[in-house]
């Protein structure tokens, strides 16, 4: 699978982190996220994706953090956000939500 000496160090971090309770960000190539989340405590916990560029920017927060019942109008129940959905989880943030935002 890898064979460049840079990809056996970021291999070897991998190894090193996945069993932690620490938090990590990997930035790379699709696919980046396959070896952390396959050796990852977290790994039979909820996957959660997050594509930002297919989320308005007007619910933006209310996806990532949720929203009480009766919070803003048509708010009729309450909604539990990503961050809240991938407790014990994984959050994964593909490779457009990384890319900053248009602005309008």
């Amino acid at each position: 699978m890898a064979r460049s000496a840079k990809t056996q160090e970021v291999l070897a971090l991998v190894e090193r982190v996945a069993p932690t309770n620490a938090t990590v960000l990997i930035g790379g190539e699709t696919g980046s996220r396959g070896p952390s989340h396959q050796h990852s405590r977290r790994s039979s916990g909820p996957f959660i994706k997050i594509n930002s560029t297919a989320i308005p920017d007007t619910l933006f927060e209310s996806e990532l953090f949720g929203f009480e019942k009766g919070a803003f109008t048509g708010a009729k129940a309450s909604k539990p956000g990503k961050f809240e959905l991938a407790d014990k989880g994984p959050l994964f943030l593909d490779e457009s939500a990384i890319s900053p935002r248009p602005s309008r």
